[in-house]
């Protein structure tokens, strides 16, 4: 996941830490926590997204039959390409790079929501400082 870059706010793993001295820098680095909030959200919307699509995927090659399922033209479309990849590398629809493991995009999202818990905390202990002093 690549973030833009923050100049008041560093996350490394889960962790959120503020770099602000004074209240000018805790208000500079409110909003930058309010964007980041932001974008970690569009990212989560892109991995759930994501995920939709696998476990679709999984469920459309769990229901794709045998050769003997499909009519004449769509055996023979599907002999050819398969012959076709065989023989020079080349096929007709090539693989989007999506990652195959759903696994993988739900140790993500699971990551994500922690990074967005103590985003959201941290917006609350700025907004908490500023208002007390």
């Amino acid at each position: 996941m690549q973030l833009s870059n923050t100049r008041y706010i560093q996350i490394d793993g889960t962790r959120v830490a503020l770099l602000a001295a004074d209240g000018r820098e805790a208000r500079l680095a409110l909003k930058e926590l309010r964007h980041k909030k932001k974008e970690l959200l569009h990212f989560k919307r892109r991995l759930r997204r994501r995920r939709k699509m696998i476990v679709a995927r999984n469920k459309r090659e769990a229901r794709v039959g045998s050769a003997h399922d499909l009519s004449a033209l769509a055996y023979i479309a599907r002999s050819l390409s398969a012959v076709l990849h065989a023989i020079s590398g080349w096929h007709p629809f090539p693989a989007r790079a999506l990652p195959t493991s759903l696994n993988a995009v739900n140790e993500d999202l699971n990551t994500l929501d922690d990074v967005l818990l103590n985003v959201s905390s941290a917006i609350l202990h700025v907004e908490g400082k500023l208002l007390g002093g």
